[in-house]
């Protein structure tokens, strides 16, 4: 066994990317939870990212048998989006890329936005943390990230 207690996924994650926003569905092992396809690449649109971030979230509840090998599926989970993305590297994800983490706890909704760290990796701080109550319509976080997404730095892949 990889852990000690088993962990439900009741998250999902959101990466945007050159107009486009990439939310994976999660494998939700004993001991680990990790992205998985499908990759649901919609435009940035409240309209289409609703039923992808939906789907999303129901994916994490499927839990799969203990893995063999912790790294192996690391590996995996990394790649599904560097493919979607068609990105090479999660620093170069990282870099051109913004990401949002939407968290239901039960008691409120927390969506973590991301920045990059001194060496461009991904860093969530709680200075950048939103909460919501729990009855918060999804509608409501996604408009949340969609103003982020107008503020954000990030360079174009393409350019």
């Amino acid at each position: 066994m990889l852990g000690k207690k088993p962990i439900k996924a009741d998250g999902v994650t959101i990466h945007v990317l050159d107009g486009k926003a990439y939310i994976p569905s999660s494998a939700s092992y004993p001991s680990i939870v990790v992205h998985s396809d499908p990759v649901y690449i919609t435009d940035l649109d409240e309209k289409m990212m609703l039923p992808a971030v939906e789907k999303a979230r129901e994916s994490g509840w499927i839990e799969l048998p203990e893995p063999e090998s912790r790294e192996t599926i690391l590996k995996q989970a990394n790649d599904v989006l560097l493919k979607a993305t068609k990105t090479r590297s999660w620093k170069e994800l990282a870099r051109s890329s913004p990401a949002y983490m939407i968290a239901w706890t039960g008691e409120e909704i927390r969506l973590s936005i991301s920045c990059l760290d001194k060496r461009g990796r991904y860093e969530f701080p709680k200075s950048k943390e939103q909460i919501f109550p729990s009855d918060t319509p999804i509608e409501m976080i996604i408009k949340a990230i969609l103003i982020d997404v107008e503020k954000q730095p990030y360079k174009k892949t393409n350019e």
